[in-house]
């Protein structure tokens, strides 16, 4: 973790899935490494998008042991990628918790300096005209998701991702309740409370219990 002077490799949620008996793969996002970048949201630079290389691990992972379903878990910059792994995955699915979907309300510092980076003089609007399934994932394949796709967690006292993120994927997903399912059966909404108001993942106990929801709904059985 960057916190701990530990840049790169960065994974998280390692340790909940250490305690599951199915098999499980951390993919740290190559477009950081080597590099004094926190945060890139595994999107790759004009030569090179982490993606493809993700798609051909899980497929060897899920061939080698025997799985027929897959569940991507993100959180917050994680989550976009998460998220764009599972809708190019036939049998994928996603947990998210608090991830950022839309690009063009990403950490204005982060995405500056990731901009700068690899796509020098390009903006996210032009990015994702030029390659909507990279740079705009979700507003481009959400309304062709399969039903059981999606399991969006979010934090019910954080204010900037619960405006700019969660609200408008149920705007886009045609749901108009503060929770549930969308009309299609795609992404099943849901809010945590916490003690505080911080972006984050939830306590452990609220994850569990989300966990098994999100099993049911995607019609898996990843135990922990």
């Amino acid at each position: 973790m960057a916190s701990k002077n530990q840049s790169y490799p960065r994974y998280e949620r390692a340790q909940t899935f250490m305690k599951t008996q199915s098999s499980f793969a951390c993919f740290a996002d190559s477009t950081i490494q080597d590099t004094d970048l926190l945060l890139a949201w595994y999107l790759g630079d004009q030569k090179h998008d982490p993606m493809k290389y993700i798609d051909v691990a899980v497929s060897r992972a899920m061939k080698k042991t025997g799985a027929s379903h897959v569940i991507f878990v993100g959180g917050s910059g994680g989550g976009y990628a998460a998220l764009r792994a599972a809708l190019r995955t036939p049998n994928g699915h996603a947990f998210l918790e608090s991830p950022r979907l839309f690009l063009e309300t990403a950490a204005e510092r982060s995405m500056r300096l990731y901009l700068k980076q690899f796509w020098r003089g390009k903006t996210v609007a032009e990015l994702q005209a030029l390659d909507s399934e990279r740079f705009d994932s979700y507003r481009s394949q959400i309304e062709k998701a399969p039903a059981g796709k999606v399991y969006y967690l979010q934090g019910l006292y954080d204010p900037t991702f619960l405006w700019t993120e969660y609200r408008n994927a149920k705007l886009l997903a045609g749901l108009n309740a503060a929770s549930g399912v969308s009309p299609t059966g795609s992404v099943r909404f849901e809010l945590f409370d916490s003690l505080t108001q911080k972006h984050g993942p939830p306590p452990f106990e609220v994850f569990k219990e989300h966990w098994r929801q999100a099993n049911e709904f995607f019609g898996t059985s990843v135990q922990i």
